[in-house]
């Protein structure tokens, strides 16, 4: 099974057998090495820097989860402060003094937070008839919240904090910040149904912003923070702000987990997307890296390393392909010395007696030589029959050249006599019998113009009215320019002998039949040529036997043959698209149709 599966190459020369062996044992399988080792390493590569990604921003989901629960924590410690609910009452019994001393309490209390890093303001929204309600730096008056579409969700939360994203605030020196905010409501614990407050913590939003930025520098790509509507709230692009980030395919990876990645196609580009979920808050901070990107610089020595290594086994197997031709061309030279003399000494017999105990390598060589002395042979006794025959060829041509002259002659003399005697009707057909002739022969030529294919067929349609007694007329078109066409020989004449013997032939009606003949040019430089006469017609059963096959020209098969063959020459000469058509029908007539290429004398 082998030895059968190594035939082919055996068959081949030895460089090719080399190359084959190069290709087939060391190129193709390490190409599929390198191929499969560079994919494995990309995964590697990239599986290991989505996890060190992921670990960054695990540790960077901490640091904002610590950034926000400041404010948590600040919010818990004010809501749970004894008499809260009571200094932001209204106590209708109240003297001016008592509401300023509950005013004080609440401003040390809120001082009391400064420590916190990162809170920029702590403001609560009271009832507007507390005579506090409008002092517009840590108090300001409820009705200015209830109109804000987040009102009614913080209500809902029902004490608990609702985080508002990213805005613009304005401080008491008229300063403008982007803050973060966690909100929340106060309810009355007599009167739970009462909103004595809403307690809003403001947070520096520059320094989420500015750990955003250290981390995108640091993991490159795009790195932002959602809130839980999937609106950013964090970006180092501010002009990305509230946009919508989380679309359905980010739900469902995301769904269920605290962190992870996947990849995604982002504008027609694949994107590796990094998640860590914030604790406490229902953020999630998001890294975009571009798959292209990552370990990039890997990428590319694990390529520069693969194409090094299929350079220099290619270099090593050209040093050995050297090497093997060196000696290769050594053996052969010597073989062809021993051939030679071989030759020299014992003729070419010998040498098919010594191609039998020759080396396997030099086989096809040997037999190559001994091929090429007997075709050597062959031809030389080949050259020497085609000459005897190309001699008796010319003797015949010179024979045949005699007979025709000795035809038109004794027609000649044929004639006179005729005109002599005053047949006028026998010269008539003697001259056209020398005419037909002349044209038949035309001195060996297989093309003639179109002009001369006439005259013939004209000189055979005159033989035959003499002949039948006028019994039909002859018209002639031919378009103005085709005269000087080129035909094959003998293209017209059979297709009308077809129409006079089994056309004209054959009709019942006493009346005198006609065959036509027209002649024009296709648009496209083709030429075509109808005979048509008014004969009997062809049946439809026999119609579509006349081509391609030949039919013999009895009767019965209304002169297939002819057609056959003059429709087999106009396809050697023009080729399979042209050809004879037919058209008949019964009673009415047959039209055949020439359709050839043009071709104008030189």
């Amino acid at each position: 099974m082998w030895r059968n599966l190594f035939n082919p190459f055996r068959k081949r020369g030895i460089l090719t057998r080399l190359i084959l062996f190069y290709l087939l044992l060391i190129f193709i399988p390490g190409v599929i090495t390198m191929v499969v080792y560079y994919n494995k390493s990309v995964q590697v590569n990239e599986q290991e820097m989505n996890e060190s990604n992921l670990r960054t921003l695990h540790q960077a989901a901490v640091n904002i989860s610590y950034y926000v629960n400041n404010a948590a924590r600040a919010s818990d410690s004010f809501f749970a402060k004894p008499r809260l609910h009571e200094y932001l009452k209204l106590h209708k019994d109240y003297e001016a003094y008592q509401h300023l001393q509950d005013f004080i309490h609440l401003v040390d209390y809120i001082n009391s937070f400064s420590e916190y890093p990162d809170i920029a303001r702590i403001r609560i929204f009271i009832d507007p008839q507390l005579p506090f309600s409008n002092e517009n730096i840590h108090f300001f008056s409820l009705n200015r919240l209830q109109h804000q579409p987040w009102y009614d969700e913080v209500v809902r939360k029902n004490g608990d904090i609702l985080w508002k994203s990213a805005y613009p605030q304005t401080t008491a020196d008229t300063l403008t910040t982007d803050v973060i905010t966690a909100a929340r409501i106060i309810r009355d614990p007599l009167d739970y149904d009462n909103i004595v407050g809403v307690l809003m913590v403001d947070l520096n939003q520059q320094t989420l912003q500015d750990s955003i930025s250290h981390l995108q520098d640091d993991m490159g790509g795009t790195t932002y923070v959602l809130n839980e509507e999937g609106a950013i709230i964090g970006d180092k692009d501010l002009r990305r702000l509230g946009q919508q980030r989380m679309d359905k395919e980010f739900k469902e990876e995301t769904a269920g987990k605290n962190e992870g990645f996947f990849k995604k196609e982002i504008n027609n580009q694949d994107y590796y997307v990094q998640f860590a979920k914030i604790t406490g808050t229902g953020w999630t901070i998001v890294s975009e890296v571009p798959v292209s990107g990552i370990n990039a610089e890997s990428r590319n020595l694990t390529r520069t390393s693969a194409i090094i290594v299929m350079a220099a086994t290619f270099i090593v197997f050209l040093l050995l392909i050297v090497l093997s031709l060196g000696l290769i061309a050594e053996s052969i030279s010597r073989r062809v010395k021993d051939l030679i003399r071989i030759i020299r000494r014992d003729g070419v017999e010998r040498l098919n007696d010594r191609i039998r105990f020759g080396f396997r390598d030099f086989r096809l060589l040997e037999q190559n030589i001994l091929e090429l002395v007997q075709t050597t042979n062959t031809m030389a006794e080949e050259t020497y029959r085609s000459r005897i025959q190309e001699r008796e060829a010319q003797l015949k041509a010179l024979q045949a050249q005699i007979n025709p002259h000795f035809l038109y002659n004794t027609l000649e003399t044929i004639n006179w006599m005729a005109i002599r005697s005053g047949s006028k009707d026998i010269s008539a057909m003697i001259k056209a019998l020398t005419t037909y002739f002349r044209l038949t022969l035309n001195k060996g030529k297989d093309f003639v113009s179109i002009r001369d294919e006439v005259k013939l067929s004209v000189a055979y349609l005159d033989i035959q009215r003499s002949r039948f007694e006028n019994a039909f007329e002859f018209q002639l078109e031919v378009e103005e320019g085709a005269e000087a066409m080129l035909i094959p020989k003998l293209t017209l004449q059979p297709i009308i002998e077809n129409a006079l013997m089994h056309g004209i032939r054959k009709r019942r009606d006493p009346s005198p039949g006609w065959i036509k003949l027209a002649i024009r040019h296709g648009s496209d430089g083709d030429l075509f040529i109808t005979i048509a006469d008014n004969g009997p017609g062809i049946p439809s059963d026999v119609q579509w036997r006349l081509m391609p096959t030949p039919q013999p020209s009895g009767d019965e098969e209304a002169g297939g043959y002819g057609l056959f063959n003059v429709h087999e020459r106009i396809r050697l000469y023009c080729g399979e698209p042209y050809g004879l058509s037919v058209q008949s029908e019964l009673g009415e007539g047959t039209a055949i149709t020439l359709h050839m290429k043009g071709r104008q004398i030189n």
